[in-house]
């Protein structure tokens, strides 16, 4: 008998709205939910008791007053390659505000990567498009920056490849659409900066990490007991 993973929709939701710390299991769950067996069950049970043990989290945010010159919110975008079944990588990024987040997703890359370079690259791609969108709505509710938004990757590679928009051997192949961000590096709407691994924030969108890790993460995305 076919199993039905009905509480998913919820968790979706959770994920999407509340719970940035279960986006990446909940997106790897969904990607089963065309023939799902017992141990995708066991894994939503899994996150459901999760929930249920630290349901007393949420995303709190602190109260300060903006200057014209300061962020107001950063962007850190990771990838994990060739981490899915069909080794395609996954993309997960976060924007933060007063010390909460914004805006996250974790997601597949709808291409096959050929380094752990292109992946970050990739990436760094959506979360400038995230960057650009939470700008102009935030010009729209009186907030504009006149200062590039920070953006925070871990791969020294795909930052090079950002900044430099000569001709690259490596990266002829790319998608078009990817060097999107050198335009926005151009236009002074984004910066990109370089954030060792063990800092990056969006890294918990990529991959199932330690407890530790996790719980760490967890806390710089803005979760706390509330």
């Amino acid at each position: 008998m076919a199993i039905k993973l009905i509480p998913l929709l919820s968790l979706m939701y959770l994920a999407v709205a509340t719970r940035p710390d279960i986006a990446y299991a909940v997106y790897r769950l969904g990607s089963y939910m065309a023939s799902p067996n017992m141990s995708h069950w066991t894994m939503a049970k899994r996150i459901l008791r999760y929930l249920s043990g630290t349901k007393d989290l949420g995303i709190t945010y602190q109260a300060k007053k903006p200057t014209p010159d300061e962020n107001h919110f950063i962007g850190y975008s990771d990838a994990s390659y060739a981490n899915n079944d069909d080794l395609t990588s996954v993309s997960g990024y976060v924007s933060l505000m007063n010390g909460g987040a914004i805006s996250w997703g974790s997601k597949k890359q709808s291409d096959v990567s050929l380094s752990s370079t292109e992946a970050e690259y990739i990436a760094l791609a959506e979360e400038t498009r995230e960057i650009t969108w939470l700008r102009h709505l935030m010009e729209g509710l009186e907030y504009k920056q006149p200062q590039p938004t920070k953006l925070c990757g871990d791969n020294s590679g795909s930052l090079a490849i950002a900044k430099n928009p000569q001709y690259h051997k490596r990266t002829k192949h790319f998608d078009t659409r990817h060097h999107y961000i050198r335009q926005k590096i151009k236009d002074c709407i984004i910066e990109v900066l370089y954030c060792p691994t063990i800092n990056m924030t969006a890294d918990i969108f990529t991959k199932a990490l330690p407890k530790p890790k996790h719980q760490t993460h967890s806390v710089e995305l803005g979760l706390s007991p509330t």
